[in-house]
């Protein structure tokens, strides 16, 4: 119960930013030719996917998501020295 609604909200919070991505600036698969051969014809090519607004969401996925990293990091520390007695597992 104490872990589920932080989860739940933090995969809402990611499921909003990553809709919200695909429907404002998919991602789309960009191929260039970098290699023709002695007829110009292109032998190799490279391709990746860009979005125009790439930092604008990513950004706030990584804060977001580095934060709740940050918090359960900092819960283990501090849980680290509970007493055996305390703990649920057999």
């Amino acid at each position: 119960r104490d872990v589920i609604k932080p989860m739940l909200f933090l995969n809402f919070i990611n499921t909003v930013i990553l809709i919200c991505w695909t429907a404002i600036s998919p991602l789309r698969w960009e191929r260039s030719v970098t290699g023709f051969d002695k007829w110009e014809r292109a032998i190799e090519s490279e391709g990746s996917c860009q979005s125009e607004h790439f930092w604008e969401f990513a950004a706030p996925l990584l804060v977001i998501d580095l934060v709740a990293l940050c918090y359960a990091l900092q819960q283990a520390y501090a849980a680290r020295k509970i007493a055996t007695e305390f703990s649920e597992s057999e």
